[in-house]
């Protein structure tokens, strides 16, 4: 039987002390690691040794009929669940239906508390990846909880993951992401407006697209894609239109590999509003008001330093809210001006003042 680690069942009348096995095991080099104690006070059994065994490599169990005289194959058990329980298992801290033994009294090469720990960190990583790929955490979480070293160290099992979990999203179905167009001239704090909202007001992970030639080059299933300066060439119109739909999960065109879009929210900013972002063609065809159904909310940065939020129907943008003046040079907006200046006439949806108010409420306790 070839294996890496086993566990030897042996007996006092074989080896009348737990030193004698020790001395055996320090003979080999083939044995990296061992533990044993002995038990004597199990209910109906009578006194014996458990001493476990990790080879390192695969090992033929074979040789320790001739290294341990008088053992039986029978006697030889291969561990089939991790290193960690087994070592637990030397005090039955894992079967606490059975007497309690003190770790104290176990003999060892090495320090378990260390490979007992680290099983256990290992058997996390591995549940942690299991939930990424099943869409159960978000790639925020999931990054967090991992080390640097981790990071690396389960790189291929990352990536088999993340294909998995680009699967179950594309099997999953309709979303509940909310569409943000900024649009305003160059330099007026569109892009730090956006980041700041995802940071401070919503607590989410952020994706600030690249290039025009793969805006999603580097996106993984952050919680907001901010689609920045947007222009009708980085994405086709029906492009778009599809990345922009709750109703559909179909991969976005991306370079090298097809992204699924996963995230809570996607802001789009842009120098153009709406209606110059694409041809008079596509503006005048059905199409276009599919894009304005897609979309949530329009703010726009004015130029004297005032900004003004709509809400679209798909008949007309009316004014929901009155312009907010805005004396500081600084992005973003003030807390202060944001929530003394909207004048809300109409409220459809959740709005960003009231998002904002509940920001200032909660920091101040």
């Amino acid at each position: 039987m070839h294996l890496t680690m086993c566990e030897m069942v042996l007996y006092p009348e074989m080896y009348p002390s737990i030193k004698q096995i020790k001395m055996i095991c320090d003979q080999y080099k083939t044995i990296k690691k061992y533990a044993m104690i002995i038990h004597d006070k199990d209910d109906g059994l009578k006194p014996h040794y458990h001493v476990m065994l990790h080879f390192g490599r695969s090992f033929n169990t074979e040789q320790l009929l001739t290294m341990f005289d008088g053992i039986k194959e029978n006697q030889i058990n291969k561990i089939k669940g991790r290193w960690s329980d087994a070592l637990m298992y030397l005090t039955h801290s894992n079967a606490l239906e059975k007497h309690l033994y003190d770790a104290d009294d176990i003999i060892s090469n090495f320090n378990l508390s260390d490979d007992i720990t680290d099983d256990a960190r290992k058997k996390q990583v591995d549940e942690q990846i299991l939930a990424f790929a099943n869409t159960d955490i978000s790639i925020n979480d999931f990054w967090i909880f991992l080390t640097e070293r981790e990071r690396l160290q389960y790189k291929k099992r990352i990536d088999l993951a993340n294909e998995v979990r680009n699967m179950n999203i594309k099997l999953k179905g309709d979303r509940e992401m909310q569409v943000y167009y900024i649009f305003g001239a160059s330099g007026l704090g569109k892009t730090t407006f956006a980041k700041w909202y995802c940071r401070e007001i919503k607590k989410w992970s952020f994706y600030v697209s690249g290039s025009s030639n793969d805006p999603l080059q580097d996106y993984f299933g952050q919680d907001c894609i901010i689609l920045d300066d947007l222009r009708g060439d980085a994405f086709k119109f029906h492009d778009l239109l599809k990345m922009l739909d709750n109703h559909t999960n179909s991969a976005v065109k991306s370079r090298y590999v097809n992204k699924s879009i996963d995230c809570k929210a996607i802001i789009i900013t842009s120098v153009k509003p709406l209606d110059e972002l694409y041809s008079d063609e596509i503006l005048q065809s059905d199409d276009y008001f599919q894009l304005l159904r897609r979309i949530n909310k329009v703010v726009e940065f004015h130029k004297n330093g005032r900004i003004s939020e709509y809400q679209i129907d798909l008949n007309n943008w009316y004014q929901v809210y009155k312009i907010i003046p805005k004396n500081s040079t600084d992005l973003p907006i003030t807390l202060d001006e944001l929530i003394s200046y909207f004048g809300i006439t109409k409220k459809i949806i959740t709005t960003l003042a009231d998002e904002i108010k509940a920001y200032r409420t909660n920091n101040r306790t």
